[in-house]
């Protein structure tokens, strides 16, 4: 089911995003915020938020911003990316 591998996605970029703390505060908190909406608009929901849209545009910015710096963020955002356009997100 395309939300469980969901889920295990967002806890591999919750666990990446924990090895950022101590190299950068606002970047972590900048995720911990894209992680939250994915879990909440998307993962919990039973219909298609709102505000899905614009999660998948920033997750775009994140993964653009951040390919060189934090390439395992980047790959786990893509994956995340791939995983919410096969449930036609």
């Amino acid at each position: 089911m395309p939300k469980n591998k969901l889920k295990k996605e967002i806890n591999e970029l919750k666990i990446e995003t924990e090895q950022l703390k101590k190299d950068d505060e606002l970047r972590t908190i900048h995720l911990n915020g894209i992680i939250q909406d994915v879990e909440l608009k998307i993962i919990d929901s039973d219909e298609v938020h709102p505000e899905t849209k614009s999660i998948i545009a920033e997750i775009e910015e994140v993964i653009n911003k951040y390919e060189v710096e934090y390439p395992k963020v980047t790959k786990v955002l893509n994956r995340i990316m791939n995983l919410l356009s096969s449930i036609g997100i």
